[in-house]
C-alpha cells in the first residue's frame, strides 16, 4: 500500500489507536499479578483477551453510548471483583466521556453516578492490597473523584461547542432561506411594477384601437396611432424586462438592492417623462407640478420614486381608463420629498382592466417606500390619491 504524504488518518483509524492506547494504559497500571481474589491463578492470556474484546466491542459501538457504557461497566466491575490486582479505568473514563460530549445534561448525569461503583470497587481494592489507613483511602476516592470531573467538563466542553456549531448552522441556513425568499418577493415586486404600466398602456390602446369605427373620420390615422403606442410600449418594457433579468442572472435582486448602481438602469425620477408620455398617449390626462428645488436622491430612493410615478399611473389606467385625469405632484423641499398623484376615473373605464388589479402594487410600493425610510400613505374615494415623502440623506460629515 502507497503511503500518501499529508494524507490524515481515516476516523476509524483514530478510534481503533486511541482504544488500543487505553488498553495499554490499563496494562501499564496493573502491577501483574494473577491471583484470583477466591484463589487460583488467572492465565495471563484470558485477561489480554477479554481486554481485547472489550475494546474492540467499544470501537464498533462508536455513537451507541448507552450500550457502550454498559459494555465498559460491566469490564471495569468484573475485573474488579475477580483480580484485585488490575483496576481498569480508561474504559470506563471514554464511556463517560462520549456520554457526556453527545447527551443533554439531564441524560448524561446518569452515567456519573454509573462511575460510582466501578470507583469505589477500585478505591476498595487499592487500599486492601496497600493497606491504607482512611486518609489514603480519602486520598484515592478523591484522585477517582478528580478524574471523573476532568472527564465530565471535557466531554460537557466539546458538547457545547458541537451545540454551538449546529445552532450557527441553522442561523446561517435559515437566514439564507430568508434571502431567498427576500430575493423572490423583490424580483417579483420589480417584475409586477416593471410591467403593469405598459401592459395597461397596451390593453387601453389595443381597447381604443378595437373601438374605433370604420369609416369614421381619420380612422386610420387613431389606430395607426393607437398601434405605434403600443409598439413603443411594449419595446420599452421588453428592454425593462431583460435590464430585470440581467441582474438576476449577475446574483438577482438582492444583488440590485446592494450595488445601488443598477437602480439608475431599473429607471429614476428625472425618467418619467416617458411614463407620462405613455400615459398621455393612452387617453389620459396628465398634469406634472414640479416644485422647489431638486437635490441628489440615494440609489434606491431615486428607484422608489420612479416606481412610485409608474405605480400611480399603471392604477390609473388600469382603474380610470381613457378620459382619466392626473395630478402629479412633485415638491422638493428642504430635507424631504414629497410625492402626490391623485387620479379621476374617466368614461372609458374598462371593466376588463379593472379585473386586473390585486392591490400587490401598492403594497409593494409602500414597503420599497418604507424600506426607504419613507411614509406611505393612500387616500381612497372619488378622487384617488397616493403619497409618500422621502427624507433627504445628508452626507456624513467627517470627524474633526
Amino acid at each position: 500500500m502507497r503511503n500518501h504524504p499529508g494524507r490524515r488518518p481515516s476516523r476509524t483509524a483514530l478510534t481503533i489507536a486511541l482504544f488500543a492506547a487505553a488498553f495499554v494504559l490499563d496494562l501499564t497500571m496493573w502491577s501483574g499479578g494473577t491471583t484470583l481474589r477466591w484463589g487460583g491463578e488467572l492465565p495471563l492470556w484470558v485477561l489480554v483477551a477479554s481486554g481485547l474484546l472489550t475494546y474492540g466491542g467499544l470501537a464498533v459501538l462508536r455513537g451507541r453510548t448507552g450500550w457502550a457504557f454498559c459494555v465498559a461497566l460491566a469490564y471495569t466491575v468484573f475485573w474488579g471483583v475477580t483480580l484485585p490486582e488490575y483496576q481498569p479505568f480508561t474504559a470506563l473514563t471514554i464511556a463517560l466521556f462520549d456520554a457526556a460530549r453527545r447527551l443533554p445534561l439531564r441524560a448524561a448525569l446518569p452515567f456519573v453516578v454509573g462511575c460510582v461503583p466501578a470507583w469505589a470497587l477500585n478505591t476498595a481494592n487499592a487500599a486492601t492490597l496497600v493497606a491504607m489507613d482512611a486518609a489514603g483511602v480519602a486520598v484515592t476516592a478523591a484522585l477517582w473523584g478528580v478524574i471523573t470531573s476532568l472527564t465530565w467538563m471535557a466531554g460537557r466542553s466539546g458538547f457545547r461547542a458541537e451545540e454551538n456549531a449546529r445552532l450557527r448552522e441553522e442561523a446561517l441556513a435559515t437566514r439564507a432561506r430568508l434571502a431567498r425568499q427576500e430575493d423572490r418577493l423583490a424580483l417579483s415586486r420589480e417584475l409586477h411594477d416593471a410591467l403593469s404600466h405598459s401592459m395597461g398602456a397596451i390593453a387601453l390602446q389595443a381597447a381604443g384601437a378595437r373601438a374605433v369605427a370604420a369609416g369614421e373620420p381619420d380612422s386610420d390615422a387613431r389606430v395607426l396611432a393607437a398601434l405605434e403606442a403600443i409598439q413603443s410600449t411594449s419595446t420599452s418594457s421588453m428592454q425593462e424586462l431583460r435590464r430585470l433579468l440581467g441582474l438576476l442572472a449577475e446574483g438577482g435582486a438582492r444583488a440590485a438592492d446592494d450595488a445601488g448602481v443598477d437602480f439608475v438602469e431599473l429607471g429614476r425620477l428625472d425618467a418619467i417623462g416617458g411614463l407620462v408620455r405613455s400615459t398621455r398617449a393612452c387617453g389620459v390626462t396628465v398634469r406634472l407640478d414640479a416644485r422647489g428645488r431638486p437635490f441628489p436622491l440615494a440609489a434606491d430612493q431615486d428607484h422608489a420614486a420612479y416606481r412610485f410615478v409608474q405605480e400611480g399611473l399603471a392604477n390609473a389606467l388600469r382603474h380610470g381608463g381613457r378620459g382619466s385625469h392626473v395630478d402629479l405632484v412633485v415638491a422638493w423641499g428642504v430635507d424631504e420629498l414629497g410625492l402626490r398623484l391623485s387620479s379621476t376615473a374617466g368614461a372609458g373605464r374598462d371593466a376588463a382592466l379593472r379585473a386586473h388589479g390585486s392591490g400587490r402594487g401598492l403594497r409593494g410600493l409602500e414597503g420599497r417606500v418604507t424600506a426607504c425610510g419613507g411614509l406611505f400613505a393612500v387616500e381612497p374615494g372619488e378622487v384617488f390619491t397616493i403619497r409618500a415623502t422621502l427624507p433627504r440623506r445628508r452626507p456624513v460629515s467627517a470627524s474633526h
